[in-house]
């Protein structure tokens, strides 16, 4: 049962789902450890033939069960960065493909932000820059099980993807984990051999802008501009607008520039016709706003140790009081009680 108080259209998105991928390295890394991998997989539904199709859809949920059990069988706190380290761009398939073959890293990079969905239906991708450095992030729409081992492997997979579009020399000079300081970082700090910064309001690679502009290698733009062609014609089913909406929300919140007439314009419509579709759903903006602050909010509480202070500030609320009342709302509990309750 919802929480009393739960913004109106938060069961629309309750869940996600993800490609495979190339979730059979989880596969490989149970047994570089000495263990069998099946009875660990099916324990949370899966199974090796799921894991060995790429192209298999299951619900993002049962990652974050899978990567939970193999910490608790392995006893290995960073398997999820062992899994993220062998990733490349192929674990993306066609997306993947299209910026391998893109004019240069900014492009690629681009092409992910925009079309990620078309991988995983849980997360966002996002392609900022502030000043002269290039932030790649990556936030989760709902929250996830054994959160701080995926974000740890899609942070290793991300480094690997950039090295794959920059060559070996490339390197970030601030990775970002909104996740609370591990009290060992050895492995963080060998994975990742850059500035590390925990308890970030987003998770994300940062790197200086410069590297926005290289060329990429081998690169076949007549094969990205077919795949394109597909890609756009397909953007957006009708059925999934409300989460379309929210993707980019959830990309936008923060920027204190998250308004209708901003979503409306990137989507190319009216604020009128933003209306009008979301009601077809049974919801509005304004519920879409709040769920993704609802979820934002419960993630950074219960997996950083942020202020409550930040939070308010990094979901648009100009006083902390404002957040309070908003939370308390949805949740039927004040913040920072349902923080002590989720962390006891």
């Amino acid at each position: 049962m919802l929480p009393q108080g739960t913004p109106r259209g938060i069961a629309l998105f309750n869940t996600g789902t993800t490609r495979v991928g190339g979730m059979k390295a989880v596969v490989a890394v149970l047994e570089k450890l000495g263990f069998e991998p099946q009875p660990v997989i099916q324990h949370v539904g899966l199974n090796l033939e799921m894991l060995s199709d790429p192209d298999f859809i299951v619900p993002s949920a049962l990652f974050g069960r899978l990567f939970a059990h193999c910490v608790a069988v392995t006893k290995c706190e960073h398997f999820g960065m062992l899994v993220g380290s062998e990733g490349s761009l192929s674990w993306l398939g066609r997306v993947g493909f299209v910026a391998s073959n893109s004019e240069n890293v900014a492009q690629a990079l681009q092409v992910l932000g925009e079309y990620f969905y078309y991988h995983d239906r849980s997360a966002v991708v996002a392609l900022k820059v502030e000043n002269d450095q290039a932030v790649l992030s990556y936030n989760l729409l709902f929250k996830m099980e054994a959160q701080s081992q995926w974000l740890g492997g899609v942070m290793c997979c991300a480094l690997k993807i950039m090295r794959e579009l920059c060559g070996p020399l490339w390197a970030p000079s601030e990775v970002r984990l909104a996740i609370p300081r591990p009290v060992d970082i050895r492995a963080y700090e060998r994975f990742f051999r850059a500035k590390l910064t925990f308890d970030a309001p987003a998770t994300g690679l940062v790197f200086d802008t410069s590297w926005l502009e290289r060329p990429i290698e081998h690169a076949q733009p007549e094969l990205r501009r077919i795949l394109m062609k597909e890609m756009r014609s397909n953007r957006f089913d009708p059925e999934e607008f409300p989460l379309d909406v929210l993707r980019i929300v959830r990309t936008t919140i923060g920027s204190g520039n998250c308004t209708a007439e901003k979503i409306s314009g990137l989507l190319g419509i009216s604020v009128r016709a933003l209306s009008a579709r979301l009601e077809e759903h049974n919801t509005s903006f304004k519920q879409i706003v709040e769920n993704v602050r609802f979820e934002m909010a419960k993630q950074l509480m219960e997996n950083t140790d942020m202020p409550l202070r930040d939070i308010s500030e990094q979901l648009d609320y100009s006083e902390i009081s404002a957040f309070t009342r908003a939370f308390t709302r949805w949740a039927g509990i004040a913040p920072g009680n349902w923080r002590r309750t989720v962390r006891a």
